[in-house]
């Protein structure tokens, strides 16, 4: 069995890919869309490249794509991960699991802020 990804890991993560990609914003808020896992078979928002960077594979971030609210059959958005019930989340501890969920509802409500700016806030201030 794998080891438990704890709330250290996952502030790592975070940082290492906010210092890589300081500048990055999550594509599809920026166009006023609402904000999925997956975006052109790559992830697309800041917590998806996160789980991918721990070994998730596209196809389990569009399993939370599709996990997410449906109006008419037509997809709202991901699952917000705290409300998110897919297996491959128990490998990732309450906190650690707590700080991604705040730096995905950060970006979600902030939109225009860059993934640096986004992690900073959250890491020092937020979370």
């Amino acid at each position: 069995m794998k080891d438990k990804i704890g709330l250290d890991r996952a502030r790592g993560e975070l940082r290492a890919i906010a210092a890589e990609s300081p500048e990055r914003v999550d594509p599809r808020i920026g166009r006023g869309l609402a904000p999925r896992y997956v975006e052109n078979g790559q992830p697309a928002c800041l917590v998806a490249e996160v789980l991918a960077w721990l070994g998730w594979s596209i196809e389990q971030l569009k399993q939370l794509d599709r996990e997410g609210p449906r109006d008419s059959g037509r997809s709202q958005g991901g699952v917000r991960l705290a409300k998110s019930r897919h297996k491959a989340l128990r490998c990732i501890e309450p906190q650690g699991l707590t700080a991604l969920a705040a730096v995905q509802d950060q970006q979600d409500r902030c939109g225009w802020w860059n993934w640096g700016h986004v992690v900073d806030w959250c890491l020092t201030c937020g979370a």
